[in-house]
């Protein structure tokens, strides 16, 4: 099958698309990106990931050389190439060709199909698992390319059967390498908030537990904290809610997904089936 991409402001094939060898993307790992998937055959939550998407363009300086209407627009016709009604697409946007290995010229952006990767039906049911390590992302509000220590970890990650590598530092708990994570705690959603990647589903799952009158605290939670929670889930794109009931060799959350985990789940998915 003939694969395709959006490069620049033209669907092209993926075959004859390229950056420059000099590009700070790939110099310095200068470049943002986003990831959404689809629903029913829309974007999901589109508006949401093309702001985060600016965000962290703006946090970095760099601009968007096209507008979010445009990039809607190439993202359907992108998926009509392929013939499918559900996918995921990642938005990427580099600092282009340097003349000095530093300064940006004109930034490049383009948008890659991927096909849809979801989990196992089976870890929605019987939970997953965690693998610690210690690490605080730099620029973390910004959704950057840079994700060395995630690559070089997915080989461990693989041998402890674990679905997601989870950053800590000096006893807090942060964010998984491609997920956020929340514990149930006193009756209680509680998540971090600072030096986090603000995640979509994040933001909807909050949302969700304010229509369920759940609890809501955003703040610090400390490592020790997985362990005496009554529930731990993980969220992300690809991920929805997955509950998690080991950390590192530690059972949490009793060791089977708790009743508010599911609860959220089935509210998100009823929201996703409905969009």
């Amino acid at each position: 099958m003939k694969q395709y991409c959006v490069f620049g402001s033209h669907i092209i094939p993926l075959s004859k698309a390229g950056l420059p060898l000099n590009d700070l993307g790939i110099l310095r790992g200068y470049a943002v990106f986003d990831f959404l998937r689809t629903y029913n055959g829309k974007p999901f939550l589109f508006n949401e990931h093309w702001a985060r998407f600016k965000r962290s363009a703006h946090l970095v300086g760099l601009s968007i050389p096209i507008a979010k209407s445009v990039a809607l627009q190439l993202m359907v016709r992108l998926m009509k190439k392929y013939g499918v009604k559900n996918a995921s697409f990642r938005l990427v946007l580099t600092g282009g060709s340097t003349i000095n290995g530093m300064t940006s010229t004109a930034p490049l952006f383009y948008i890659l199909y991927e096909s849809l990767h979801t989990l196992p039906a089976s870890v929605y049911t019987k939970g997953a698992k965690l693998i610690t390590q210690e690490y605080l992302r730099p620029f973390p509000g910004a959704k950057t390319t840079h994700y060395l220590m995630a690559i070089t970890l997915q080989g461990k990650k693989r041998r402890a059967s674990a679905v997601e590598v989870l950053y800590v530092h000096n006893k807090l708990v942060y964010e998984a390498s491609t997920s956020n994570i929340f514990i149930i705690s006193k009756g209680a959603l509680v998540t971090p908030k600072d030096s986090v990647l603000p995640g979509i589903t994040r933001a909807l799952v909050i949302k969700l537990a304010r229509t369920l009158k759940l609890k809501i605290v955003e703040r610090p939670v400390l490592v020790k904290e997985l362990f005496t929670a009554d529930e731990v889930f993980i969220t992300a794109t690809n991920k929805e809610l997955t509950p998690i009931v080991a950390v590192d060799r530690r059972e949490v959350g009793g060791g089977v997904p708790g009743p508010v985990t599911q609860q959220l789940l089935r509210a998100y998915r009823q929201y996703c089936s409905s969009y």
